[in-house]
């Protein structure tokens, strides 16, 4: 049996965590401030893979209040971050 080459529209399987880092790089968001917890870990994980080859930056902050606190100061200076 040959194989046919693929045509036309192209799918891909993915997880909902690794289409939010998709869908932040897709956004030209600029930097993720998060904090490793359930179940916003595996977006982490997949934007710190994503994240050097998009010129993007990642900083993990002390808790989950810093995580978000530093996402409004990065949003208030300008920058699209998430």
């Amino acid at each position: 049996m040959s194989e046919k080459p693929i045509t036309g529209e192209k799918r891909v399987f993915m997880t909902g965590n690794e289409v939010v880092a998709w869908a932040a790089v897709a956004a030209q968001a600029e930097i993720m401030y998060g904090y490793p917890i359930t179940p916003q870990n595996e977006v982490m994980h997949y934007w710190t893979r994503l994240a050097p080859k998009f010129n993007k930056i990642f900083l993990q902050t002390e808790d989950e209040l810093s995580a978000g606190f530093t996402t409004i100061g990065g949003v208030m200076a300008g920058r699209k971050t998430f």
